[in-house]
């Protein structure tokens, strides 16, 4: 395989090749800049990202080689164009949609905020605007679950299914029953993944504010609604390290396992 990219440099140059590779690299760039943990993660490091990008594009030109070679012999400015910022776009809609459960768990924090009352200015957010105290660390939380039970590579898996409904060479998608079933599975996944990372803190906030209302309804006298504010802070400060301990117990088999490097390149490409 190596060869079969020495014979493509040294037949049509590096100058030929360099744009053609820049091409193969946009999805994944695009993915790195939707996704939001990612964002947190490098923030203005552009380089670092197109660097990641690169090395998740490389698999994708190996296996592709015949696409690769028919850009580089035959470019068409009208042609890379097009191509470039449906790239770019589709990895970037990738990245929203596996961020989805990040920001429920960012404006679930941001409600429980507003209710502690806290009015200080927060720290930066790197989508825009400000965080406070528990919408970040529900994110952390989340960032936590999403990363160790294998969401991370659940969304590469994406990425590399998604050429198989749209590959790179081609301005239109494939419109084919196995191409549906590949999507589906790709959508189906990522919902899976959000429900996973996100139901347990946010199925929590839901329980909480169900049982003040109904304490309230029920002992009126105990006037539960002038006591809410404390409760819920106290009943979210007490969870919140029981759910970030269950998060540990059901990842922590996978965590041992985030170094077989190897192992998930098969997956990917079995």
């Amino acid at each position: 395989m190596g060869e079969e990219v020495i014979r493509l440099v040294t037949g049509f140059g590096m100058a030929k090749v360099y744009p053609v590779m820049i091409l193969i690299a946009l999805r994944p760039f695009g993915l790195l800049f939707g996704f939001l943990a990612i964002t947190w993660a490098l923030r203005s490091a552009l380089m670092l990202r197109l660097s990641i990008a690169i090395a998740l594009a490389l698999p994708t030109a190996f296996v592709n080689l015949d696409e690769v070679e028919a850009l580089i012999v035959a470019p068409d400015i009208f042609q890379l164009a097009p191509l470039s910022l449906k790239e770019f776009g589709l990895g970037y809609a990738l990245g929203l949609l596996a961020s989805l459960p990040f920001f429920a768990l960012q404006y679930a924090g941001a409600i429980t905020d507003a209710f502690r009352g806290e009015n200080d200015t927060g720290i930066q957010d790197p989508m825009g605007g400000s965080l406070h105290t528990f919408s970040v660390a529900y994110l952390v939380i989340g960032f936590f679950a999403f990363f160790s039970l294998g969401g991370f590579e659940d969304l590469i898996e994406n990425l590399y299914a998604s050429y198989r409904v749209w590959p790179v060479n081609l301005i239109f998608p494939t419109l084919s029953g196995a191409a549906a079933l590949i999507t589906v599975d790709i959508l189906t996944r990522t919902l899976t993944t959000a429900i996973v990372v996100s139901l347990p803190l946010l199925g929590m906030l839901v329980v909480i504010e169900g049982a003040v209302s109904v304490a309230a309804r029920l002992g009126r006298r105990f006037n539960f609604y002038d006591m809410a504010f404390p409760l819920k802070n106290l009943a979210t400060v007490v969870t919140l390290p029981l759910t970030a301990w269950l998060i540990w117990s059901l990842s922590e088999a996978r965590i041992s396992e985030s170094g077989e490097a190897l192992q998930i390149l098969e997956r990917f490409f079995e």
